[in-house]
């Protein structure tokens, strides 16, 4: 992993270069314009509160990266809101250690389009996705957990099983601000969902947060089952041996 040490990363700095994983060291304070342009293996970047600013198309072209860690707590975002700007496709941010989170959000995909409504050049924005929603809630005091629940409601309709199970699971899991009705919201969800959620903890191989998720979720007795089936076919032996330690 690439570790940088001055307080800016420079203009174009890392541009058309082949990482992967890239970690911003807590000295940074700013990004320049076009530093990621056309990284297009990067997968996930790590970064911490003290960074600020973050120039314009700093991320352009970084189509796999879907996964930032933020050394930092939801309450400090820093520049987090701003550099999730620049990502319209599905991001899953990881606060605190990346081993032992203390949150995880994910932010689905969303799609901006702009149609010429009128013969003076005036353009008409269109969005799809409720990825776009989920990135305005940031407060001044934080990253607003009950905005994102509110959401819900219309992801629930618009959104793929796949993101919305991760959604659910995520919220399950680190409940911070979590109220009641949100909860049960996503118990259904989850609950309608189970083998699509299944499915994810398997790909996933997080056998930290399939504990997390099973503390949370009451699943009846054929989901362990197949679910240890899956695991099994997956080659996942850590999965199976939690699956089937449920059924006792």
């Amino acid at each position: 992993m690439e570790e940088i040490q001055s307080t800016k990363i420079e203009d174009y700095a890392y541009a058309k270069q082949l990482i992967e994983d890239f970690e911003i060291g807590d000295e940074i304070t700013e990004i320049g314009a076009y530093a990621f342009y056309n990284c297009r293996e990067m997968k996930q970047i790590s970064m911490g509160p003290n960074l600020q600013a973050v120039g314009s198309d700093a991320f352009m072209n970084c189509s796999k990266l879907h996964t930032l860690i933020f050394r930092g707590s939801p309450a400090q975002p820093g520049a987090l809101q701003k550099v999730l700007a620049q990502l319209t496709g599905e991001v899953e941010v990881i606060f605190g250690n990346p081993d032992f989170p203390d949150c995880r959000i994910l932010f689905p995909e969303y799609v901006e389009s702009y149609d010429e409504i009128g013969p003076a050049h005036i353009f008409g924005r269109h969005i799809e996705g409720e990825g776009f929603r989920a990135r305005q809630c940031f407060l001044e005091s934080g990253f607003d957990f009950r905005a994102y629940d509110g959401i819900w409601a219309k992801a629930a309709v618009e959104e793929q099983e796949w993101t919305l199970c991760k959604m659910a699971a995520n919220r399950l899991s680190y409940p911070n601000s979590l109220t009641e009705e949100a909860k049960l919201n996503y118990l259904a969800y989850v609950k309608a969902h189970d083998i699509c959620f299944a499915k994810d903890a398997i790909r996933q191989r997080d056998t930290l947060r399939l504990e997390q998720l099973l503390e949370a979720v009451s699943f009846e007795s054929d989901f362990f089952e197949r679910a240890a089936e899956l695991a099994s076919e997956a080659g996942w032996a850590e999965g199976v041996a939690e699956f089937i330690c449920q059924l006792r």
